[in-house]
């Protein structure tokens, strides 16, 4: 059986989503590990720009449930470091899990 377009599309974004989701967790994770806080802030920001991206495609695509759930796992992960990292200012205090 072929796959509609419709799957084709919602399966491609829910891929996007997941990487930019991963990618924002990996520039947190950078940020973690330097000791230049110029680097780190590029990092951080960088996460941001991610999230938003994969937070932006979210908005508009239809998930199904287990693939929002894994989505919202991540969103919560990578928003939850992010705001640590605001609130310790600076990459020295954390460490990724």
């Amino acid at each position: 059986m072929d796959e509609t377009p419709e799957s084709a599309y919602q399966q491609t974004a829910v891929e996007f989503v997941i990487v930019g989701l991963d990618l924002a967790f990996t520039f947190c994770h950078l940020a973690v590990c330097t000791d230049d806080f110029v680097r780190a802030d590029r990092n951080i920001n960088n996460a941001r720009q991610a999230l938003q991206v994969a937070l932006t495609v979210e908005k508009r695509t239809a998930f199904r449930r287990r693939d929002k759930q894994i989505i919202d796992e991540k969103i919560f992960r990578v928003e939850s470091l992010l705001a640590e990292l605001v609130r310790s200012g600076g990459p020295r205090v954390l460490s990724v899990p």
